[in-house]
């Protein structure tokens, strides 16, 4: 299980923020692929990296990689479990 920080903030902005944090749930059940990748979630591994850790630790899920991460993190962030940084993608 993944247990989600406090938000930190101040004002009325902090209080919207630990509003919504004490509405949403605060566990989320990871499978294994899950729970392995959370582990390398540094804000300094890219998705490419990520892909190629998955292709190393579970090689039956090495087919579409990256794809697989990027909508893996892309629901995380949806779940506003993790914020994603779009530097160095081409922008």
């Amino acid at each position: 299980m993944l247990l989600r920080e406090r938000p930190r903030g101040s004002g009325f902005a902090g209080l919207w923020t630990l509003l919504a944090w004490v509405m949403t749930p605060r566990r989320v059940k990871l499978d294994e692929r899950g729970s392995l990748l959370w582990r390398y979630l540094d804000g300094a591994t890219t998705v490419a990296g990520l892909a190629r850790i998955l292709q190393r630790e579970r090689p039956d899920d090495a087919k579409d990689s990256e794809a697989r991460v990027a909508g893996w993190l892309q629901v995380l962030a949806d779940h506003r479990l993790i914020e994603l940084r779009r530097e160095g993608w081409g922008e």
